[in-house]
Formats: structure tokens, C-alpha cells, sequence
């Protein structure tokens, strides 16, 4: 699959989502996620993914954001998937996709979302808001994402170190 085939194939479930959820909007960058909604007076970003087979891929539990999945194969076709459920799901991966760490990049399939997540169209909004709130509700798991994405930074300035300079500080 080409890059720009990979970048633009979540583009349908995207403009699905707009069109079920009209109060969400654009992130303010990509980097953000793909949605954002007002939820009790916070902008809360959304990672929006479509799949047509029982894979879910390039899951990144460590950026702590609900997940909105499209299966147009399945029914009802909507998953809403909070961020706390993500961490969790990502603890039973050996390893993670293209990553030693789970939490920074996962494959997930469709046969390990919890029932409870899916919905129709015109529950988006409902079960956007839930699972916002649902992964606020747990700041333990919130620390130990951000502790993760410092300590991988610190691991890669360390590793930098390491191979450009064998081990010893630059001068």
C-alpha cells in the first residue's frame, strides 16, 4: 500500500464520524488525533481508524486518546473505545506493531473490543463522551502514559548518546 494510500485510508470513517457527530470538529494538527469534541467544557481529541478485515492497526495506546473505529462489517459498526481500555488491552500484547513497546504501537483485532463498546451512528456522540470520561477517570493510568513517553524520550537521547559518541558525553 502506498503512503498516500496509508495516509488517507481512515478518510471515509472520518467523514462518517462528522456526519454522526456534527458538534465535533478538525483537530487544531494532525498530531492531535483526527476529532475533537466538547465534553463538560473541555476540547477532547479522538483517533478516528476504519477496518474492513478483524485488524485494527497502528493502535498508540501511550497518547492516552479515545479510539473511534468503523467496521462497516460489523453490527453495529461503530466501536468507541476508551483510552483506559486501550492501555489495558495493549498490557496483554507480547510486544507491540514495529515497536518492542505495546503502549507506543499495537495491532488490535476486533474480537478483543469489549461488547459494551459497540454502537450505531447516532450513538457516536453519547459513546464519544462516555469514554472521554471513562479515561479521565483513571489518573493512574494517565501518569503512567506520560511517565512512559518521558521515559522513552530519555531512552532515546541515551541511546543517541551511546552510538554517536560511544557512550561519552559531546564536548
Amino acid at each position: 500500500m502506498s503512503r498516500q494510500m496509508i495516509r488517507h485510508e481512515g478518510d471515509t470513517a472520518e467523514r462518517l464520524f462528522f456526519a454522526a457527530v456534527p458538534e465535533a470538529f478538525p483537530p487544531e494538527a494532525a498530531s492531535f488525533g483526527d476529532a475533537r469534541i466538547l465534553v463538560d467544557g473541555c476540547w477532547h481529541h479522538l483517533e478516528i481508524k476504519e477496518c474492513h478485515a478483524r485488524t485494527i492497526n497502528q493502535v498508540r495506546p501511550i497518547h492516552y486518546t479515545p479510539l473511534v473505529v468503523y467496521a462497516p462489517g460489523h453490527e453495529p459498526p461503530w466501536a468507541v473505545i476508551a483510552p483506559d481500555t486501550l492501555v489495558r488491552l495493549a498490557c496483554g500484547r507480547a510486544r507491540g506493531q514495529h515497536t518492542e513497546i505495546p503502549f507506543e504501537c499495537c495491532a488490535l483485532t476486533l474480537g478483543v473490543l469489549p461488547d459494551s463498546c459497540w454502537c450505531r451512528a447516532e450513538e457516536l456522540a453519547i459513546a464519544a463522551g462516555r469514554a472521554v470520561r471513562h479515561g479521565l477517570g483513571n489518573q493512574r493510568l494517565i501518569a503512567a502514559m506520560i511517565h512512559l513517553g518521558v521515559e522513552l524520550r530519555e531512552l532515546d537521547a541515551a541511546t543517541k548518546i551511546r552510538v554517536l559518541y560511544g557512550g561519552k558525553e559531546a564536548k
